[in-house]
């Protein structure tokens, strides 16, 4: 039987603040699985995540969604080389046809 996800959203700023300022702490508090959406705000985190999946050598440890274009996002795309798969996804609606 499979741990759920954690949900975590960069955008309250008190995650964001202890995402940027103390990766270590963030991944102490918040363990995987998890679903890090807004990932563009701390790019700080991508070491740890790296690290953690070469010591765990999982799939699907980490999930990472944002607003931004990921190949965009230099210091995340720079340190998850080789250990990512991006999926780019268009914006959902609910056409009624009326």
């Amino acid at each position: 039987m499979s741990k759920e996800r954690t949900y975590i959203s960069l955008d309250d700023p008190r995650i964001r603040s202890i995402a940027k300022t103390d990766p270590a702490l963030f991944f102490k508090t918040y363990t995987h699985p998890i679903l890090i959406d807004e990932i563009q705000y701390a790019p700080e985190l991508s070491p740890y995540i790296k690290m953690i999946i070469g010591r765990e050598k999982k799939n699907g440890l980490f999930w990472l969604t944002g607003s931004q274009m990921f190949h965009l996002m230099k210091n995340v795309t720079e340190s998850l080389a080789g250990r990512i798969a991006v999926l780019n996804l268009q914006g959902l609606s609910q056409n009624t046809g009326a």
